[in-house]
């Protein structure tokens, strides 16, 4: 995992997809169009899709997704305790393997939880 915190990998995202939007509207615009009602509560709260998006980028080994995961489900209001067990389900879904990925993913909790990111727990 590189060392990229939460605030420099939004930062870069942020960056990143506004070149391009420069380069590739119709690309940029089916992103925006795609994710932005995905998080929408509409049956599930957004806070658990973000929850399984973290599942999903655990067992992906995607560093990026575990960060921007981290960060929205704190922001979502989820708690330690659902992370947690959050994290516990990767582990008997994906076995020892993901287990680097759900340190990677507990330590941007605990940095994110430390600079005051908002939420609970």
């Amino acid at each position: 995992m590189s060392d990229k915190t939460i605030e420099q990998l939004f930062r870069e995202r942020r960056d990143l997809n506004q070149k391009l939007q420069i380069a590739r509207p119709r690309l940029a615009l089916f992103v925006d169009q795609l994710v932005g009602p995905t998080y929408q509560t509409e049956i599930i709260p957004a806070k658990y899709k973000h929850l399984i998006g973290l599942a999903a980028s655990v067992h992906g080994r995607c560093d990026d997704g575990i960060l921007f995961h981290v960060k929205e489900a704190k922001e979502g209001g989820v708690s330690s305790e659902e992370l947690l067990e959050c994290l516990e389900m990767c582990v008997i879904d994906g076995g020892s393997l993901v287990y680097p990925f759900i340190r990677r993913a507990f330590k941007a909790w605990e940095d994110y939880r430390l600079e005051g990111g908002n939420g609970r727990g």
